[in-house]
């Protein structure tokens, strides 16, 4: 288990989008006790189809497939004002 110092108050969960939903399940769970720590989440998951035989998508194929075009936009990016914009 990872402890977020209380000093940072938004996290992003970059989960796996796996044909057993497990990436979903533990990213879910992760933002419940997240946010019961009063910190704001979000969850960002790679856009499917799963290809066929594969067990799931990660960040990983989505870069090595789509380049930074297969991120969400305002995370293709990162600028310091993402900082104060997430305080």
């Amino acid at each position: 288990m990872v402890d977020i110092p209380p000093s940072v108050k938004h996290v992003v969960i970059w989960a796996d989008l796996d044909a057993s939903e497990r990436g979903i399940q533990a990213a879910d769970k992760l933002a419940d006790r997240l946010e019961a720590q009063g910190k704001t989440v979000e969850i960002c998951v790679p856009v499917g189809p799963i290809p066929e035989g594969a067990k799931g998508v990660d960040w990983l194929d989505v870069m090595l497939t789509k380049g930074l075009h297969g991120f969400p936009a305002k995370w293709r990016r990162w600028r310091p004002e993402m900082l104060a914009e997430a305080a």
